[in-house]
């Protein structure tokens, strides 16, 4: 299916904030756009493997997990910061480098905190913003 110009212009407009994103621990976003009807997406590198492959390829101290987890927040913090919510973050969302540093990435479900808080909570909700994997 080749995305029509509409489509093109409505992703590449939701990708913009990822741009604005500034943080060692959130994949850089460096460009989005459209070339002959395909959609891309270029993005920083990471040579490393996902927060489930890290912790499962040998036992981990406690200190590390909790550094990476730290700072796999801080780049969640950091996104909240710009207005936007991840509403996907999983151990497969997350890569930790060969300098051990996480990145949280694969913002395809990332949602703008405004619409969301303005959304009107269920039935019997307290109006609480919940993110859930």
């Amino acid at each position: 299916m080749v995305p029509t110009r509409e489509l093109c212009t409505q992703v590449r407009d939701e990708l913009k904030p990822l741009g604005a994103v500034r943080d060692t621990n959130v994949v850089a976003i460096y460009e989005a756009g459209e070339h002959e009807g395909r959609i891309y997406l270029a993005m920083e590198r990471v040579v490393g493997d996902t927060l489930r492959g890290w912790s499962s390829e040998r036992p981990r101290r406690l200190s590390e997990v909790l550094d990476v987890a730290l700072q796999a927040a801080r780049g969640l913090a950091a996104a909240h910061d710009a207005g936007l919510v991840h509403r996907d973050v999983k151990p497969d969302n997350i890569m930790v480098g060969k300098d051990d540093r996480p990145r949280v990435l694969d913002f395809g479900l990332v949602r703008d905190a405004a619409a969301a808080l303005d959304a009107r909570p269920a039935e019997g909700g307290a109006g609480i913003l919940v993110l859930v994997p």
